[in-house]
């Protein structure tokens, strides 16, 4: 973020914080308001992965002719792998028949 933006940010937050009126309509301190702003900027706000951001990851990964799975109702609720065994006496290699399951809460996707 440029200064610049981070400037009017923090011009904004007093413009806002001051028109609220917070403080019995009193103006707040402005070392309290400066204090509020560094540690917001030292600290910012991040949204943190939801269920929509996970689905849209793996959507990404996949490829080839697929639905579009990202939808706001739609999670991710299990992920795994299964390895199927055609002849238990043959030597094989573990991944030879690997798939990858995704159950969503709507649908299943076997990889």
């Amino acid at each position: 973020m440029s200064i610049d933006i981070q400037l009017y940010s923090f011009l904004f937050l007093i413009i806002i914080i001051i028109f609220l009126a917070i403080d019995d309509g009193e103006d707040l301190d402005i070392n309290y308001l400066t204090g509020i702003y560094e540690r917001i900027r030292a600290d910012e706000f991040r949204p943190d992965n939801d269920h929509v951001t996970q689905v849209a990851q793996f959507e990404q990964i996949l490829v080839g002719k697929k639905p579009t799975l990202t939808a706001p109702h739609r999670r991710l609720v299990c992920y795994c792998r299964l390895y199927e065994i055609y002849d238990i006496i043959k030597r094989e290699k573990l991944t030879a028949h690997q798939r990858e399951v995704y159950l969503f809460n709507d649908l299943l996707i076997v990889s």
